[in-house]
């Protein structure tokens, strides 16, 4: 199997089971409340592990009883923590709200969006994932001259992006023009071949320079009792795919077939739980 550089989040997740849907004023009451690691760089490299590959992950950890122990958690997956850089101060656990219907809704610290990828760690990988807030266009050119490159669709207006597939959420970019694939190529450059769009439980679209392409998703066996990372194995799934030579419109369909493994049993797909010892961070 192949090599994958993973560059994203692995956090703390304190997941709140809420008993109704969130309403805007309303007052909720939770069945429980669960302390896992997770971030798209954690869910996508876990979910490569479970497929075979080798991952390495570059991330960011605090250097404090939450964050060792989500270095841990890495290693118990087998993946390679070799590009973990350590900063002082305290994790700070994202807040994910879950609806009985499986969705959730994130709260983030601040402190977690505002760091901008500057470096790269020296690995020789086949493929790169790349799902940060920010990051140095410069240093991703450089990286897509030495490998593909995979990547997350920006949230912010202005990023630059530069890949060869970029991939969004249409939760999180719910506007796309008819020049889906030229406003793309602003963010990714030249070199970008395809530009995906989930949308949950709707068809994924993908644009080129051939038009658009609508792939469904099939229906699940049964409502999923939480969706949190589902985009990110779905990635796991396409960078899988694309490495045994499909293309990116190819390759959508194992991509849905992987979101769909990990939605149905998420621990039973990773051959292992991602939670946490209650340590307080």
């Amino acid at each position: 199997m192949a090599h994958v550089l993973v560059i994203g989040s692995a956090n703390v997740d304190r997941i709140w089971r809420l008993d109704e849907p969130i309403t805007v004023g309303g007052r909720f009451t939770y069945r429980e409340m669960q302390t896992r690691c997770g971030g798209g760089g954690f869910n996508t490299a876990a979910s490569l592990v479970a497929l075979g590959h080798t991952v390495t992950l570059c991330t960011r950890l605090c250097d404090d009883a939450l964050g060792r122990a989500t270095l841990e958690t890495l290693r118990a997956f087998g993946i390679g923590t070799e590009a973990v850089r350590w900063e002082t101060g305290s994790t700070r656990p994202l807040q994910i709200l879950v609806e009985p219907s499986g969705n959730r809704t994130i709260a983030a610290p601040v402190a977690a969006e505002s760091h901008t990828l500057a470096e790269l760690p020296p690995v020789a990988a086949n493929i790169a994932y790349v799902n940060v807030r920010r990051a140095d266009p410069a240093l991703l050119t450089e990286l897509c001259s030495r490998m593909p490159v995979v990547a997350q669709m920006p949230l912010e207006r202005g990023q630059r992006r530069p890949s060869h597939v970029l991939i969004g959420a249409a939760s999180d970019h719910a506007v796309v023009s008819r020049e889906a694939f030229v406003e793309a190529r602003r963010i990714a450059g030249d070199g970008l071949s395809s530009f995906i769009l989930t949308g949950g439980a709707g068809a994924v679209r993908l644009w080129s320079e051939g038009g658009e392409t609508r792939i469904p998703v099939p229906p699940l066996p049964r409502a999923p009792a939480d969706t949190t990372g589902a985009g990110d194995a779905f990635v796991a799934g396409l960078i899988d795919a694309q490495l045994t030579g499909a293309s990116p419109v190819d390759a959508v369909g194992p991509a849905n077939a992987i979101a769909a493994r990990y939605l149905t049993d998420r621990d039973g797909f990773w051959g292992g739980s991602s939670m946490l010892a209650a340590v307080d961070g």
